[in-house]
């Protein structure tokens, strides 16, 4: 991938995002994680702070963070891709409401 399109363009940050879910759903959150902000910092680069891309990064970063026990953590990025989420797709998106959904789940775990 970053052969035909280099290695700062979009396309290698899905690619990384998707690795990254690969070993999310290993249950290997950190080896997650590692894919998840080589492609966080891809897209940020390459996109301005209101694109959803930057979200999903966002929100796959925290989902990582959840499953190591971390909802501090995890609160923080949920709650960088609630806000992207609702500001570029709106309140009623479902990506928008899944975010807020695990953030209340970071909130109850926490007490």
């Amino acid at each position: 991938m970053e052969k035909v399109h280099g290695e700062g363009h979009p396309n290698v940050a899905k690619a990384l995002n998707n690795l990254g879910s690969v070993w999310h759903n290993l249950g290997e959150p950190n080896k997650a994680i590692e894919y998840y902000l080589k492609a966080l910092l891809i897209d940020s680069l390459f996109y301005e702070g209101g694109h959803p891309d930057l979200a999903i990064d966002f929100y796959n970063i925290g989902s990582s963070y959840f499953q190591l026990g971390q909802q501090e953590k995890a609160k923080e990025y949920f709650k960088k891709a609630y806000d992207i989420f609702y500001k570029s797709l709106g309140p009623g998106h479902p990506e928008t409401e899944n975010a807020c959904e695990w953030l209340k789940e970071c909130i109850n775990e926490e007490k």
